[in-house]
């Protein structure tokens, strides 16, 4: 029996120099080639297409491709990974710049994992030449609302064309209900930029509040024509700041006091605004509470 398990771990100590050898030799005669890239914008950001040819081998079913980005100057000292392909014999990588690329002529190569091994430089250059606007969403007045108000989502940077996930192409849009938006600016060069996804959230709001200081606030008439009136009751002395914005959030009322507990009241005169949406924004102690004003 003794003999028989020596037998046998010789046999399996053989058979993985084998395989080890084996696949050194393959390895020895697997060629990637990297070919020409095709380049669909100058633009940090964009995609390329990256095809390359497998010669010799096998590899591994383990093995992945991946392309890889030099520096400006073309050098792969510290390589940027920018696509991966899982195993392949001859393929195409779709790989995307990064979007803090900088200026430059960029070469591209691709690489297998199992076994490692290194293809060819790209014969053609990559030129980044411009690095896209970043696509910045402002939100006006905040991202959580009361039901039957609204949210402005605006770009802070102009673009030539604007493509919002809700289909609208405006460069500002007005949201009424909860979810995540998302907007894709093209800039005057060409290119594209994605911005980060904005969630706006609509909530049930009742006119009574636990905060600590409002036990209830009552706004009317909505919409409006001469005047608004704020009506609240508080139950702690607080400072207060009331602000009425337009939609573009210029201030055009202001009013701050020291509050007393019990019933407060102020109105505000619209009879001179244009028609339109309005912001009102109720600062009480710590708290901000923003409603849509109308005025008809």
């Amino acid at each position: 029996m003794k003999k028989l398990t020596i037998l046998f771990a010789i046999q399996f100590f053989t058979s993985f120099l084998l395989i080890v050898y084996e696949g050194k030799a393959f390895s020895q005669n697997i060629t990637i080639t990297t070919d020409s890239v095709i380049q669909t914008s100058p633009c940090a950001g964009s995609n390329i297409y990256i095809p390359f040819t497998v010669s010799g081998g096998p590899l591994s079913f383990t093995n992945v491709f991946t392309a890889e980005l030099s520096d400006p100057i073309g050098s792969f000292s510290s390589p940027t990974n920018i696509g991966t392909l899982p195993y392949w014999n001859s393929a195409l990588i779709v790989a995307t710049i990064p979007i803090n690329t900088t200026f430059g002529l960029y070469k591209v190569r691709v690489i297998a994992s199992h076994p490692a091994i290194t293809g060819t430089i790209s014969p053609n250059s990559i030129l980044v030449a411009h690095i896209a606007q970043l696509a910045t969403v402002s939100i006006q007045p905040k991202d959580t609302i009361c039901e039957g108000d609204s949210v402005t989502l605006k770009a802070v940077v102009p673009g030539q064309t604007y493509s919002w996930s809700t289909g609208e192409t405006t460069r500002s849009i007005n949201v009424h209900q909860s979810g995540v938006y998302t907007l894709t600016l093209t800039d005057n060069l060409g290119c594209q930029t994605n911005s980060d996804p904005q969630r706006i959230t609509v909530e049930t709001c009742t006119g009574i509040y636990n905060n600590g200081n409002i036990n209830s606030l009552t706004i009317f008439p909505i919409p409006g024509n001469e005047r608004i009136t704020i009506e609240m009751y508080l139950l702690n002395s607080v400072p207060s700041k009331i602000i009425l914005r337009n939609i573009t959030g210029n201030i055009l009322f202001i009013s701050e006091n020291k509050l007393s507990i019990g019933q407060y009241g102020q109105q505000i005169d619209i009879s001179t605004f244009a028609e339109g949406i309005y912001f009102l924004e109720i600062n009480i102690g710590e708290e901000k509470i923003v409603r849509k004003v109308i005025k008809n």
